[in-house]
């Protein structure tokens, strides 16, 4: 069966490291580094780039091209999709498939924002149903690289395939168009001048 991979860092971490990191990763991800006003979407930007240069093999050598709804990729390079969650990133990536992922905390979805992306009955739903509903959504809309310039009510997740997995509160969703097997990972970086290296704990699917 087909394998995804997802890879979940803590880019608050890397903030130290900015020198370090810059010079080494898509020129994309740089200029968003400063462009960024907060310290934490400088943080998260650092992470998606050394995350993309670790995994998916995409350092500064090369040009990321967009879609006409945005949505990045290297040609000749695995398929990717990023999301972000406070001090979480998470990349997902697929050696032959186009794919989607999202990140979101447990508890912060609301009923009233489901109803605007979602038709599911809810008459009985929990905070982790919410998350889940939420993530399967922006999963599929990154999937099909429109994001919210799709209506995501006219969405048909029924031809999708979905695999998640829970971390540290949040609730994580990957999509894909064939049925497939989700590996997750927690990243661990660590930078010594200018060498970086890391370790992966493996995160168990939900």
């Amino acid at each position: 069966m087909t394998e995804i991979r997802a890879f979940i860092t803590d880019s608050d971490l890397l903030s130290a490291y900015s020198e370090q990191i810059l010079g080494t990763i898509s020129i994309r991800y740089e200029r968003r580094y400063l462009e960024s006003k907060t310290e934490r979407q400088k943080s998260g930007a650092l992470a998606a780039a050394l995350l993309l240069k670790s995994f998916a093999g995409i350092g500064r050598e090369y040009g990321m091209e967009c879609n006409e709804h945005g949505k990045p990729y290297v040609p000749g390079k695995p398929h990717f999709s990023l999301s972000h969650s406070d001090e979480l990133t998470v990349l997902a990536v697929s050696e032959t498939m186009p794919v989607g992922i999202d990140i979101e905390q447990i508890g912060r979805v609301t009923p009233r924002v489901i109803r605007k992306v979602s038709s599911i009955d809810m008459s009985s739903v929990s905070e982790l149903d919410l998350a889940r509903e939420w993530t399967r959504v922006e999963a599929a809309l990154k999937l099909k690289g429109t994001g919210f310039y799709a209506d995501p009510l006219k969405l048909d997740k029924e031809t999708l395939f979905f695999t998640s997995c829970v971390h540290d509160g949040r609730y994580i969703t990957c999509a894909a168009e064939t049925e497939h097997v989700l590996k997750a990972g927690l990243v661990r970086f660590e930078v010594k001048g200018n060498n970086i290296t890391y370790t992966i704990e493996s995160i168990q699917k939900g």
